[in-house]
């Protein structure tokens, strides 16, 4: 049997199907995409353009919506089929979105949400923890990103600069858009007024800010000293050029230490010396009291912490006691006033000490209830008043019933023997 030979028009058939399959499989893969897509809160109308763009802006898909509020099915072209990493951003009517997608050969996301908000939904806040900083200490940086009508994913980079200065950097959102950093003013740093600023991009060409200002200073309390010589710069009241008071425990003039109150007294009959002169200023003596002493109670309003040229507190009296048919009030005597038991004070004048439980008799509170006396009924006998059954039960009325009873046991007796008697005769 004869073996046929392939003709030149098959070979070609051939070639050309090898040709068409390399350029067919050539082409990069696709990761098709599809969801919902809101714009500044509100859902996507029809012909909202969402486009599609690798880590280096390079457009890698896009699609027309034809339904209000849903996009897709978008391919999002790979520029490596082999590459299983590209981050693939995601811009709405030109306004990036928040969520990013990893590309995947042949990758499939029929509910991938989209979000985007333009920058005038964005707000951003920044302020330091102080106006005043010296060089070398120190700043907080705090703040906040906000946006009407989005809610942000955290990670959001929040750049600050103070410009001209060593101060830059970056800083991440959180959840809540709050943002911190810590920095170091230089030690180099020109002293004078600064602003600090504080900026987020929303999209390409857009840019959200705010700014601080601040001052670089070497004496923040605005007295005249700096630092350097000042003991306390966050205290106008206190630094070389202040007179420092005695014995407030406060260095005022930054000497090292509290001034002393003590006087310098001199041996020849002088008066004190020193940095702190007594003021003396006494109230009226008080009346005489019992005691036979009047006082009265005197301050220095300089407060110098001595009692060098103090004038006398007390003195000597007569007391007078109070006139007319009141018992006299002289130190401790007593008195009762209804329950209450009186003593006499220092000031000369009575007091309630206690009120007693069963009464004040004798300038004494009484150690149980007083016995009751006769009612308005009772009377004594030969009073003049006619004898109640009261009466006779008092203990003097017992000899009368003792008699009593005696005679009506002697006539009961007496009756029946007589009885007995006449019943013998019968």
């Amino acid at each position: 049997m004869e073996t046929k030979k392939p003709t030149a028009g098959f070979a070609a058939a051939v070639i050309i199907l090898i040709l068409i399959s390399a350029g067919v499989f050539a082409q990069p893969s696709v990761h098709d995409v599809a969801g919902t897509a809101k714009l500044n809160g509100n859902p996507i109308t029809a012909g909202s353009q969402i486009v599609a763009r690798d880590a280096n802006g390079t457009e890698r898909g896009n699609f027309t919506a034809t339904i209000d509020g849903f996009y897709g099915i978008m391919h999002v072209n790979g520029d490596d089929p082999n590459s299983t990493s590209d981050v693939i951003s995601f811009f709405i009517n030109g306004v990036e979105a928040d969520q990013t997608l990893i590309w995947q050969p042949f990758g499939y996301d029929p509910n991938f949400a989209l979000t985007a908000c333009d920058i005038s939904t964005y707000s951003i806040a920044v302020q330091t923890d102080s106006t005043l900083y010296y060089p070398g200490q120190d700043m907080t940086i705090t703040g906040w990103l906000m946006n009407s009508q989005c809610t942000l994913e955290p990670g959001k980079t929040v750049a600050y600069s103070v410009p001209d200065t060593a101060i830059v950097g970056q800083v991440q959102t959180n959840g809540s858009g709050y943002f911190s950093a810590s920095v170091t003013v230089p030690n180099d740093m020109a002293l004078g007024n600064y602003t600090l600023w504080a900026s987020y991009p929303p999209g390409a060409n857009e840019t959200v800010y705010d700014t601080t200002n601040f001052m670089v200073t070497d004496d923040k309390d605005g007295d005249g000293y700096t630092t350097a010589n000042d003991c306390n710069d966050s205290n106008p009241s206190i630094n070389p050029g202040v007179t420092d008071t005695c014995g407030n425990s406060i260095d005022e003039d930054c000497s090292g230490s509290d001034a002393s109150c003590l006087l310098e007294v001199t041996t020849g009959g002088g008066g004190g010396g020193g940095g702190c002169s007594p003021s003396w200023t006494c109230t009226a003596f008080s009346s005489c009291q019992p005691n036979g002493t009047q006082t009265r109670n005197c301050t220095d309003a300089n407060n110098c912490g001595t009692n060098f040229g103090k004038p006398n507190e007390s003195q000597s009296c007569t007391y007078t006691p109070p006139s007319g048919g009141a018992q006299a009030c002289t130190l401790g005597s007593r008195i009762c006033s209804g329950n209450d038991l009186m003593e006499c004070s220092p000031e000369g004048t009575f007091v309630k000490t206690q009120t007693c439980e069963f009464g004040c008799s004798g300038n004494a509170c009484l150690e149980k209830p007083a016995e009751a006396g006769p009612t308005g009924n009772e009377t004594t006998p030969g009073a003049g008043s006619p004898v109640t059954g009261f009466f006779l039960l008092e203990p003097s009325a017992w000899p009368y019933w003792i008699l009593i009873a005696i005679i009506i046991i002697i006539i009961v007796w007496y009756l029946m023997r007589s009885k007995k008697k006449k019943k013998a005769s019968l």
